[in-house]
């Protein structure tokens, strides 16, 4: 036969062979372009044919060059082809391979004739005879020997070969598929794996785990022939490797090292640990090991086992029945022991896992090269020659000239021709041992040819070369396919599911057999029905099997069934590969949806698929990408103000002619709408030349006009007013900065910014806040660019600003220099300049006579005047019928009374003058000029010359702290620091308290009938050199005050009263207490408020002491009753200092003297008249003299004892003032009463008033929100009497009755009396006030509402307007295209005008301010504590922290000691702190539900709950709350309360202001703009508005579907979650065990639900980490591809039943939103803006929603993975805790929690087991012993307990003691679990430690309780 006739076999074997590599690059999607280079350049590949010798490494090198991840995955798939197309050359016939051999006979023949001619090897025709021969043997080209050989020697040698082949073909029959298996590797393919971490375990070999399945089918190969090299540094590393290729397969060995099953397995390429290990100090001139191994890896075959053909072996049954019998055995004691044993038993015999597949088929042929005995140096060298020795040997293997199997070579005799290239490489004599190795094939054929010939020729040789990766776990395929064949089959997968994990480490789960089977039929039936499919209509066939990919998911809760079962199915491949070729045909913009249900089937899947050989293809296919209005330009500031005038002009020409509304109105929103346009222009312009003073200065004017800054545009429609403030202020505002500009950049800056703080229309002042917002856009602008002087005035007042201070430093640098007037300047300038004291005293004296002089005239006249009306009144009074003059008299007489005081001048007020201007000159931040300097001086020069000095303001009630500190600094550096005495004066008015000082001291104080002195004044007394020593101090401090209880300031005397008493007794180290008469009534009540007042102020450490002085008293009286005065004087001041200490909690005063030193029989004078008879001719009283005397040894004995104490220096005063003032100020609330009977009668009062105050508030907020919603649904529009007054008036009088009878009936009464009326005004107003306000903002809703429906009215108008528009702009346009920017230029000319349209032209609604609010109910209602308040008030305290030192005061016990503070009392103090912050959350949550606007009674109510919870701690236990802790924990959720207000008060304003209302809608309009324009192209653009409102519609659904899946999973594969709560105890139980953490414990016993809530939490969070996260991103992965599909199913049904012609897209977003209304919520009306766009392609529009959803997804995908998982825990938790919830409360005894499964349950709490007290810390009485018996057992004893109050009661009437004793059955049982005492035991020293309290005597625990181990307890709990 001629050889001719073969050709065209060959011919196509060839061009197999030798595809078209272009063709291949482009079938898997890569860039022919790009990869054919690489290929050359990298790899020398030129032809299709070279691929499949690429090895691992080839592709690695390939992957480097990948410009995107998805090319690494093309890469491997044409990795993958390749190989696989060499595979039909090892799947011929053997008929097909016996008429191959026949062609090479001939050829061999051929060669043999052509021998005996004498030819040789290198002719031509003889080549092509010996290719033909290599070719049918399968020789790789590269393999060619490259000796020389005679033709003679090849010959033979090909004859030799082809014979062998024929005797091993002729030998050889083929098995059916059912013994194949059983036979391949031993039946290696049913054999089980234990798969755990340890590598041992995985390849050790087991028995048939498995029969082989009745219905078996074994395909073609699934993978291609491939080459791969293994490198080992060890023996032991070769072994492990050869094993597991044994065991596991060829490509399981990569898979799992990468962890592939979870595991990571150590021997593999280049393993070097084994080695190491054996000695990690081997030196290098010790031997080494090298093994280089090449593996031919051939594929022949495939078989898959599917989870419903898996049955297990009969041994493997048999055993697992004992394992069923055993379960059954409840009653046999080592049944737990016995289970673990016999599972362990059965895993190390059949394994844990059956192997599903794919089983892979065929054989490996392997060469090795070992090399050993070399130095470790040596290596790089050995690798390199044992390389190419390998490589020689295999070449030599092919052509038959090779060396024999076994043999080996000297490494310097196998260089060859490479020896002489690498002459630096050292001659080495190691020998490399070359052999080869083989699975499977014929094991008598020598040779790979012979070998490769005898594997494809019968199946008889072949072997289980690959296992796959896909494990069944014994316990599915029970449940699976084993049911029948057990008693309880669910019981048996647990127990050895649950023996697993113990064993191994591992965790594990079940499958429910059911579901899994269930799935696997409907899996078979579906697919068997898709062998029939035919491409007709891809839509609705993919469709189908998206729904169905859906079902089984649900079912099973994972996608493996699809993976593994559907895409591997080939009938579906085949589907899906035509209905791509389907779709290629139609035009592109059609297949957008197709794509889309294509992604959702394969994406991510198709990647875990292996054996899809077109899945590369499809995704690649699945990847392919599918007139104008006039503009004004303002440059210059003169255009914009001729524009406004132009506006403004307009604007008043229609006002003035027109009388209608309507009119004016319209002109109105024109003139805002042309002004708008104006300004920005002008403003763009400014930002453009970067002016930015400029800018500022007209954004301050105009957002005082209302000018919204960030939307630009103004909330309220212009005016006359607000145009002619733009108009003329802002002019001038702008030539006054200029001016000031060219003189003084710094003068200019502050002008600027005090303008754009002040700028406002009318005059009304800017608030707070508003000013907060300038100073934000001041700083914006501004910048850097403020001078420093500037600047430092704006940050010296912090973030919170004084803006009254602030203000007045700018206009102080406006100003320049600081403005005396002539009469100040030249005082100043005398006493200044006149370096002389006299001519300075001089000047004062001559300036007050002058003063005097020239005021006596009119004081004259105004003091007549008064006489003359006091007598009238004094007549009219006699009178029986008064005239209505007397009134207006009595009010003459007052005004005059007020004019004589102002015209009163002297040195004094011109003294103060000076103080005042330096304080005000101190505020500026830069002046410090000499005048400044100098004014202190002047004064410390007067001072210390004699001249009284003013200390504290007496008409203002004020000390200039840094004046009264500059005047001591300026005394201490003229006389130094010296020592200082401080003496005071106290007394009623006219007491003569000014006079005794001039008697004492020979001082010149005023004095006179009458209110002289004002305030309080200094002088300075120096001390004769000779006594300084003797008294210990240079200089007096005498401090004289104002006369206390003056009738002329009855008004406000009492509180100023008591507090100049408290700051001069408290300054002074001795104060002359000085009383008119024997009666010392009126100052005991001053002094009981300044001991009070000191109480306070504990932050002052002072210790004053005092002398009592009582003038006027007869010689008699003052001789015979001083005694008893002194004692009576005594107890009256310890018996109101007890009072106030009781008051102030100091607990430590009892005596006035505690307070106040003072001694009774030293400290109290008695002095006669001053006067021997009447004044003015009366001498004075000798006696008086005398009298003073005394006093003046007893105050200079003083001194000397006080100057071995605590004598102050200059500074020490400075100090002292600072400190005292500050405290006082603080505490002003106490000065406000007569005594301390009225601070508690008033405290009374206001506790009192909060309640009804609260009543009244709590129910006109609930009528509020009442109102508030039936505006909102539009049950009326105009509010009436009878819903407001009426209800508030009925409330109110109830409370007025109460407040009635609290004044009448409580026993102070009397006290209370005086402040009836003013509560009485106080609860009128406040009731008028808040129905005011409610009305107010009832009124605003009414109106915001009717202003919402004007513009729903009008929104037609303007979507005709927009077509209108939009059709215009098409016309000028003349088809060009528009970009966003245009489009959105031309949209805001017309949303400006629409704004103000809908703007309101009446005045903006009043703001809030909210934090004025929050400071403002704080002072209110702490008022007694304003000086702690005033502390906390200043710091910005959001976190709140017990201090139990200051928030907690303990009780006394019995013996009136104080009981100390335990763990218990701070569980239950954090414990109601976490009551008062989650309260505080509801009310915050509360609001933001109901989606209404702040109101002040919100932060009325968080004080409510403040003081509820306080107030609830019960009388008996051993603490209280003080006042620091209510303070403290006010402001802290005041300052978080007023965030929270705020963004609750701008979210009620956007939804519900009109222009807000109008802006939320602006992307709305825009968008329908934007589709009107596009014309043609509208639908992508609906699609984009759509797409706009369903992402965050999926954003929120994912949530919550998130959230159910994975609580549903938790409680389906959690064991904690699969019962009720005593199940889930009695895992925390196991829990607290196995960590073996007290403080744990302690958390569960004293706070057991929130330790479950905690411990359900961390479950969830372990859940939720586990894998890294896995399930929850299976979770999220399925709730997208939930809501994915529903999405595509809606767009799919919409189009479907849509008609193509339809109108309007209405309807079609009718079936849209309804399809999607099952699975998310996405309200149709928020399509409203869209709904009348024409849709004439429905088809189109289903592509554009197709190609977006994609997109969309991804990023929904993203921003959940972004999300915390924190954020799903809480609700998670929520679902959990409502499945387990029950009932809570604790034995009283044990703390054990009641079992009942219902919070609210009727009858008694129960437990079956109690604890041991002593877990409660219960101890026997009057000892510290624990009480360890157990309640059940202590209730059938004779024992008692005593309880808190002392009482005894039996344990066996235990409900006696009342309280929770009472609803606790606790029944007499000796019977208790072993794992409370297993507790004590383990837990002795800690439990000891924490309640104080010891295991002894009574108290001493049992031996037998210490034999409980923890394993016992866990076994326990377990049963």
């Amino acid at each position: 036969m001629d050889t001719e006739e073969y050709n065209p076999d060959e011919s196509h074997l060839r061009r197999k062979r030798r595809q078209d590599l272009q063709e291949m690059l482009t079938e898997v999607g890569l860039s022919a372009e790009y990869w054919l280079p690489k290929l050359q350049e990298h790899l020398g590949v030129t032809c299709a044919q070279a691929l499949q010798y690429l090895k691992e490494k080839d592709l690695q090198r390939l992957k480097s060059q990948a410009q995107h991840p998805w090319e690494k995955e093309a890469l491997e798939k044409l990795f993958e082809v390749s190989q696989a197309n060499s595979a039909p050359e090892l799947q011929d016939s053997s008929v097909d391979t016996i008429k191959k051999r026949q062609t090479a006979g001939e050829a061999l023949q051929d060669l043999r004739g052509s021998q005996s001619d004498g030819k040789h090897r290198q002719e031509e025709a003889l080549c092509g005879k010996e290719t033909i021969v290599r070719q049918v043997m399968e020789v790789p080209e590269e393999n060619l020997t490259l000796l020389e050989k005679p033709l003679s020697k090849v010959t033979e040698t090909k004859q030799k070969q082809l014979s062998l082949t024929d005797q091993t073909l002729s030998h050889r029959k083929n098995l059916s598929d059912r013994d194949l298996i059983k036979q391949a590797s031993g039946g290696l393919a049913l054999q089980g794996i234990y798969k755990t971490s340890q590598q041992r375990d995985l390849i050790q070999r087991r028995d048939k785990l498995l029969r082989v399945p009745k219905e078996l089918s074994i395909f073609g190969p699934e993978q291609g022939t491939r080459m791969e090299s293994k490198e080992f540094t060890s023996s032991h590393a070769e072994s492990i490797f050869t094993q597991t290729i044994e065991k596991l397969g060829f490509s399981i060995t990569s898979s799992v090292k990468g962890g592939g099953w979870g595991i990571r397995l150590e021997a593999g390429m280049d393993e070097r640990n084994y080695a190491e290990s054996k000695d990690t100090h081997q030196s290098h001139s010790e031997s080494s090991y090298f093994c280089l191994s090449k593996f031919n890896y051939i594929p022949l075959a495939t078989c898959h086992f599917s989870i419903d053909q898996i049955q297990l072996s009969k041994a493997a049954l048999e055993d697992l029945k004992i394992i069923d019998e055993l379960l059954g055995e409840i009653t046999n004691p080592d049944r737990v022991p016995l289970l673990r044993h016999r599972t362990e038993r059965f895993f190390q015999r059949f394994g844990s896992h059956a192997n599903q597949g794919p089983v892979h088929l065929g054989g490996i042929y392997c060469w090795k090269a070992i090399a050993e005995g070399f130095k470790s140096k040596q290596l790089a060298g050995v690798k390199q020659q044992a390389s190419e020795a390998l490589d020689i040997y295999i070449r030599g293997s092919y052509s038959g000239f090779g060396v024999k199997i076994g043999a080996s070579m000297n490494m310097s005799d196998s260089h060859s021709k490479t020896t002489s290239q690498n002459t630096n490489t050292e001659n080495l004599q190691t020998k490399v041992e070359l052999s080869v190795a083989q699975t499977g094939g014929p094991p008598e054929a020598e040779g790979p040819d012979q070998w490769k010939a005898g594997l494809v020729a019968s199946n008889q040789t072949w072997s289980v070369i690959d296992r796959g990766l896909q494990l069944v776990p014994i316990w599915d395929i029970i449940l699976s396919n084993h049911r029948s064949d057990f008693k309880d089959p669910l019981q048996v997968a647990n127990c050895l599911k649950d023996n697993y994990t113990a064993l191994t480490g591992l965790s594990a789960q079940i499958l429910e057999g059911e579901e899994l089977l269930s799935a696997g039929k409907e899996v078979r039936l579906f697919l068997q029905d898709v062998k029939s499919w035919e491409v007709t209509d891809p839509e609705e066939q993919l469709q189908k099997l998206i729904h169905f990919m859906q079902t089984v998911s649900q079912k099973t809760e994972s996608y493996d069934i699809w993976i593994n079962t559907c895409l591997t199915d080939w009938d579906l491949q085949n589907f899906l590969v035509n209905t791509v070729n389907f779709c290629k045909e139609l035009s592109i913009y059609k297949t957008h949806f197709i794509k889309s249900q294509l992604r959702s089937l394969l994406e991510p899947h198709v990647y875990k698929v292996k054996n899809f050989p077109h899945a590369q293809s499809i995704m690649k296919w699945m990847k392919e990408s599918e007139s104008e209005d006039k503009q004004i330009r303002i440059t210059q500031f003169s255009e914009l103000i001729e524009n406004i005038e132009e506006i403004k002009n307009a604007y008043m020409e229609v006002s003035f002619r027109n009388d209608s509304p309507k009119a004016v109105e319209e002109a109105q929103r024109k003139a805002t709408y042309e002004l708008t346009t104006a300004l920005s222009s002008f403003l763009n312009y400014l930002q453009e030349t970067e002016q930015q003073d400029t800018r500022l200065l007209l954004l301050s004017f105009a957002a005082g006009s209302g000018y919204q800054v960030a939307n630009e545009i103004f909330q309220r429609l212009l005016g006359h007013d607000e145009l002619n403030f733009l108009l003329d202020e802002m002019q001038v505002a702008e030539k006054n900065y200029q001016e000031l500009n060219n003189i003084s950049k710094q003068r200019a800056q502050a002008f600027l910014v005090l303008t754009s703080l002040s700028a406002t229309v009318g005059a009304r002042a800017n608030s707070a806040e508003e000013k907060t917002r300038r100073m934000a856009l001041i700083r914006q602008c501004m910048g850097e660019t403020l001078s420093m002087e500037v600047q430092h005035v704006l940050t010296k007042h912090g973030s919170h600003h004084d803006w009254e201070t602030l203000e007045k430093d700018l206009r102080l640098i406006l100003d320049g220099t600081f403005p005396l007037n002539d009469v100040m300047l030249s005082v100043l300038t005398i006493l200044q300049e006149n370096s002389e004291m006299h001519n300075k005293l001089y000047f004062l004296q001559w300036l007050s006579l002058f003063c005097e002089n020239l005021a006596t005239g009119h004081l004259e006249k105004l003091r007549e005047n008064q006489r003359y009306l006091w007598s009238k009144v004094q007549v009219e009074k006699q009178k029986t019928q008064k005239s209505n003059s007397l009134t207006r008299w009595q009010s003459q007489i007052e005004a005059i009374s007020t004019e004589i005081n102002d015209c009163t001048l002297g040195i004094e007020q011109l003294l103060r003058e000076v103080c005042q201007i330096y304080e005000a000159l101190e505020e500026s931040s830069s002046t410090r000029d000499s005048l400044f300097l100098c004014l202190p001086q002047i004064a410390a020069d007067l001072m210390i010359s004699g001249v009284p000095i003013e200390l504290m303001d007496g008409d203002a009630s004020y000390v200039p702290l840094k004046w009264v500190a500059a005047v001591f600094d300026k005394i201490s550096e003229k006389l130094g620091d010296k020592q200082l005495f401080v003496l005071s004066v106290l007394g009623l008015q006219s007491s003569g308290k000014s006079t005794l000082l001039n008697a004492l001291f020979g001082l010149q104080f005023t004095v006179s009938a009458g209110r002289c002195t004002r305030g309080a004044y200094m002088q300075l007394l120096k001390v004769e050199e000779t006594f300084t020593k003797e008294f210990g101090f240079d200089f007096v401090l005498v401090v004289d005050t104002e006369g206390l209880r003056a009738p002329e300031l009855s008004n406000k005397s009492q509180n100023r009263d008591n507090e100049l008493a408290t700051f001069v007794t408290g300054l002074g180290h001795l104060t002359l207490i000085n009383i008119f008469g024997e009666n010392p009534s009126e100052m005991q009540d001053i002094l009981q408020i300044v001991v009070q007042a000191f109480l306070r102020m504990k932050q002052v450490k002072i210790s004053p002491s005092c002398l009592f002085v009582h003038q006027n008293v007869g010689e008699v009286t003052a001789k015979d009753q001083n005694m008893e005065g002194r004692r009576k004087l005594e107890q009256r001041l310890d018996e109101m200092t007890a009072l106030a200490a009781e008051q102030e909690e100091c607990l430590h005063v009892t005596r006035f003297t505690d307070v106040i030193e003072f001694d009774v029989n030293t400290h109290v004078f008695y002095f006669a008249h001053l006067w021997d008879g009447n004044p003015p001719m009366a001498p004075p009283n000798p006696r008086y003299s005398h009298n003073v005397q005394e006093l003046k040894s007893r105050i200079l004995l003083t001194d000397r004892q006080e100057s071995r104490r605590s004598v102050m220096k200059i500074s020490d005063v400075k100090f002292r003032v600072q400190d005292l003032w500050k405290a006082l100020v603080s505490e002003n609330f106490i000065f406000s009463f007569k005594n301390t009977q009225e601070v508690m009668a008033m405290s009374k009062l206001e506790t009192m008033y909060n309640q009804w105050s609260w009543k009244l508030r709590s129910h006109i907020l609930d009528l509020q929100n009442q109102l508030n919603n039936q505006i909102q649904n539009g049950k009326f529009l105009k509010l009436t009497i009878d819903m407001l007054e009426n209800p508030v008036n009925k409330t109110y009088e109830t409370i007025k009755e109460e407040f009635e009878k609290y004044f009448q009936e409580d026993p102070e009464s009397e006290i209370l009396i005086q402040w009836k009326a003013n509560f009485g005004n106080r609860l009128a107003t406040l009731k008028d006030g808040l129905v005011t306000e409610t009305r107010r903002k009832a009124s605003e809703l009414i109106s915001l509402k009717k202003s919402h429906e004007v513009l729903d009215s009008q929104k037609k108008h303007y979507e005709n307007e927009l077509l209108e528009k939009s059709q215009k702009l098409a016309l000028s346009v003349k088809g060009k295209d528009l970009s966003d920017e245009n489009l959105l230029q031309k949209f805001n000319q017309l949303w400006r005008k629409w704004v103000y349209e809908v703007s309101l032209a009446a005045p903006p609604v009043i703001e809030p301010n909210i934090e004025v609010d929050s400071d403002s109910i704080l002072w209110d209602y702490f008022n007694k504590e304003r000086r702690s308040l005033s502390e906390k008030l200043t710091r910005n305290i959001e976190k709140f922290q017990i201090n139990y030192d200051e928030h907690i005061k303990m009780r006394k016990n019995k013996f009136y000691i104080t009981k100390s503070l335990e763990t218990r009392h701070k569980e239950s103090i954090s414990k109601t702190t976490n009551n008062i912050f989650s309260r505080f959350g509801e009310i915050i949550k509360n609001i933001w539900i109901q989606q209404r606007d702040y109101d002040q009674n919100d932060f009325h109510e968080i004080l409510r709950i403040i003081e509820k919870e306080v107030k609830s701690v019960s009388p008996e236990e051993d603490y209280t709350f003080t006042a620091n802790y209510s303070v403290d924990l006010a402001v802290c959720l005041f300052k978080r309360a007023s965030k929270s207000f705020k963004e609750i008060h701008e979210a009620f304003k956007r939804a519900n202001d009109p222009v807000n209302y109008l802006e939320s809608k602006k992307d709305d309009f825009f968008m329908s703009f934007k589709i009107s324009c596009q014309g043609a192209t509208s639908i992508k653009s609906f699609a984009d508005f759509l797409w706009l409102k369903l992402i965050p519609a999926i954003s929120a659904s994912i949530g919550g579907k998130m959230v159910l899946k994975i609580a549903a999973d938790m409680r389906a594969t959690c064991p904690e979650f699969s019962g009720n709560r005593a199940n889930l105890e009695k895992h925390i139980l196991s829990f607290l065990a196995e960590e073996e953490k007290f403080d744990n414990y302690w958390e569960y016993i004293h706070n057991p639900e929130s330790f479950f809530k905690s411990y359900i939490r961390n479950c969830i969070r372990r859940y939720c980490s586990e894998n890294e996260g896995d399930k929850v991103k299976a979770s999220m992965k399925m709730s997208l591809d939930d809501i994915k599909n529903a999405i595509r199913n809606a767009i799919y049904e919409s189009t479907t039943v849509t008609p193509d012609k339809s109108s309007t897209a209405s309807r079609w977003l009718d079936l849209f939103c309804d399809q999607l209304g099952k699975n998310m919520i996405f309200p149709r009306r928020d399509l409203t803006a869209i709904e009348h766009q024409e849709i004439n392609d429905t088809e189109f529009l289903k592509e554009a929603m197709s190609a977006a959803l994609d997109p969309a997804m991804k990023k929904v995908e993203e921003d959940s993975s972004g999300k915390p998982i924190e954020d799903m825990i809480c609700e998670i938790e929520k679902i959990l805790t409502g499945h387990l919830c029950g009932c809570w409360k604790q034995c009283p005894m044990c703390k054990a929690i009641c079992t009942n499964t219902i919070s609210t349950h009727d009858g008694d709490h129960s437990v079956p087991f109690h604890r041991p007290k002593a877990v409660n810390g219960w101890s026997w009485e009057k000892t510290n012993n624990f009480a360890i018996d157990c309640c059940s057992t202590s209730v059938a004893s004779d024992n008692v307990m005593v309880l808190g109050d002392g009482r005894r009661i039996p344990f066996k009437n235990y409900r006696q003691a009342g309280g929770d004793y009472v609803t606790w059955s606790i029944t007499p049982d000796l019977s208790t679990q072993p794992y409370w005492k297993w507790f004590v035991c383990h837990f002795r020293s800690k439990l000891e430690e924490k309640y104080q309290k010891i295991f002894a005597n009574k108290g001493t625990i049992p031996h037998a309780w210490f034999k409980i181990t923890k394993q016992d307890v866990l076994n326990d709990l377990k049963m």
